[in-house]
């Protein structure tokens, strides 16, 4: 039996499998407006990395891109709850996130509690956020 998590926006459901875990990192723009981050799902012994570029403004995000890369990349669980992966990238634990992000502020747009809820929470707010600017984007 999978048992799983399925949170509903608008007409879409985001379903999330209960047993896989989260860990975020963002890295500092080198332009204004495109702040790029990668949210990775560990499941099964499998890293599978959400990476996004999210193209914002001064008062709201305006698109995400987003691509998925399912990598055959190992990783350690440190002490602290994070993720080191074999290419050796950090991936942070909500625990750690909201202290290691470059942009406290900017997450605020995407949702004004966003760095206080858990990495699982963040990536449903990130894929909802994105269904629904690729939405309006065709209307």
């Amino acid at each position: 039996m999978i048992l799983s998590s399925t949170l509903t926006f608008g007409n879409q459901d985001t379903i999330v499998p209960n047993d896989s875990k989260f860990y975020i990192r963002d890295y500092a723009p080198k332009i204004y407006g495109k702040l790029p981050l990668t949210i990775v799902e560990t499941k099964d012994g499998f890293v599978i990395m959400h990476i996004y570029t999210i193209y914002y403004n001064k008062e709201k995000i305006i698109k995400i891109k987003k691509h998925i890369n399912k990598t055959k990349y190992t990783y350690k669980k440190l002490d602290n709850g994070n993720i080191l992966l074999s290419n050796g990238s950090e991936y942070y634990s909500e625990k750690y996130f909201s202290d290691k992000t470059h942009f406290p502020n900017f997450y605020k747009l995407v949702f004004p509690k966003f760095l206080y809820c858990s990495n699982k929470e963040k990536y449903i707010t990130i894929e909802k956020l994105c269904q629904d600017l690729n939405k309006n984007k065709g209307q």
